[in-house]
């Protein structure tokens, strides 16, 4: 199972990523980009995150989306692509 997710995914292959950020994204931010705001929580510090949901056609689309938010200054969490194997993120 694990051979076949890392084969499948590519460099320029399109895909859905979870983008977790510290603090709120903006309407503003999320017109650039076709995905959703899943969630808006709070960590157990006390601080705000936000989880994205968003379809990228490729690296460079989701390269671009990481910039806006860096541009905006939101701090990233976390990139995760949805169908990954569980075992692959903690190797």
């Amino acid at each position: 199972m694990t051979d076949t997710i890392i084969n499948e995914i590519k460099f320029s292959n399109s895909g859905v990523y979870q983008i977790r950020v510290l603090g709120k994204v903006c309407p503003e931010i999320w017109d650039y980009f076709q995905g959703e705001i899943v969630r808006i929580s709070e960590c157990k510090s006390g601080q705000i995150y936000t989880l994205l949901k968003v379809y990228v056609r490729d690296q460079a689309e989701l390269s671009g989306l990481i910039n806006i938010l860096y541009n905006w200054h939101l701090v990233l969490l976390s990139v995760k692509i949805e169908g990954m194997a569980e075992e692959m993120e903690t190797k």
